[in-house]
């Protein structure tokens, strides 16, 4: 994940808005892990390659917003317009395909359809490498969409954003850790005029900002975790399924292996990470065997059904 600030100037409001930009690795191997960081408060673009007539990628994501964060605004944004085969024609059907496919398929709860604009770009830069206008005119389509949405402009507690820096100050400290205890954020939080009641409102802030990952579930342990780093998240996962060692037999991870697949991860840790995996389905807990627990990670099963699963579904 590389994250970035985008500045955009409202010039009806003549102000200057400052938003995250979030670029997801388009890499298969870390399809899984994206889904810890979709929120509402967020436009989506899914951006696709003209010259490729397979869908299956932007209803993947598609797919992916409407189950976390239904509703949310969806631009679909085609590049590679200035290809001497994106005539007129070819992106007049290609749209009109995917408005057949799509508009009516994800709407929110309401019935709104969610896919906002399909926006067709040039891949080339302006003079000096500005961006040309095909990607200011994009720009001014998200803008105007977190304006009439709200997604901008809200007012929050003083001592809420006074944390949200102190935060993001600390993330780029070498040495800090990507990752506090629940007790550690509490004293950071209360250092920063936040009441001990306001805690846990002030966190689900950050967390739906994407400042930090915080994912309150007594349940499964993770309610003691807080994340100041979204990388630290993709790389755990990553490090799961990715595995192509001895550590992997037909999909399975045993939890005594964990300490050679999360070797820069502290062992206490390992337990609260596999309730991640399990929290998003990454991963799921099988009867214990003679080796003691184990987890299934169905993106590591092998093509051909192993015959131990037989017993167990049939």
């Amino acid at each position: 994940i590389d994250i970035s600030e985008v500045h955009w100037v409202d010039k009806s409001l003549d102000q200057e808005i400052v938003w995250d930009c979030w670029d997801y690795a388009g890499q298969d191997i870390y399809y899984t892990t994206h889904q810890f960081f979709l929120s509402a408060g967020a436009v989506y673009l899914i951006v696709f390659n003209l010259l490729n007539r397979d869908f299956s990628r932007i209803e993947y994501w598609l797919n992916s917003v409407h189950t976390r964060a239904r509703g949310s605004p969806i631009i679909l944004v085609g590049t590679h317009a200035d290809d001497a085969l994106c005539t007129e024609e070819y992106i007049f059907d290609y749209q009109q395909e995917l408005k057949d496919r799509y508009l009516k398929r994800f709407k929110s709860s309401l019935g709104v359809p969610s896919i906002k604009y399909i926006i067709t770009l040039s891949t080339r830069f302006g003079k000096k490498g500005t961006p040309g206008d095909d990607v200011r005119q994009l720009m001014e389509r998200v803008g105007h969409i977190m304006v009439n949405r709200r997604l901008v402009g809200k007012t929050y507690p003083k001592s809420w954003l006074g944390l949200e820096k102190h935060l993001r100050a600390l993330s780029k400290q070498r040495e800090q850790s990507p990752f506090m205890s629940w007790a550690e954020f509490t004293e950071t939080a209360t250092n920063c005029h936040i009441s001990q009641e306001d805690v846990s409102e002030a966190a689900a802030f950050l967390h739906s900002s994407g400042v930090l990952c915080h994912f309150n579930d007594e349940h499964s342990g993770l309610a003691n975790l807080v994340i100041l780093d979204p990388q630290f998240l993709t790389n755990v996962m990553s490090a799961v399924i990715s595995l192509r060692t001895n550590f992997i037999t037909n999909g399975e991870i045993l939890e005594k292996n964990l300490i050679h697949i999360w070797r820069a991860f502290e062992p206490s840790l390992h337990k609260t990470l596999m309730g991640l995996l399990e929290r998003f389905e990454i991963a799921f807990a099988l009867p214990p065997s003679e080796e003691g627990a184990r987890y299934l990670v169905p993106a590591l099963l092998p093509d051909t059904q192993p015959d131990s699963y037989t017993k167990l579904w049939g």
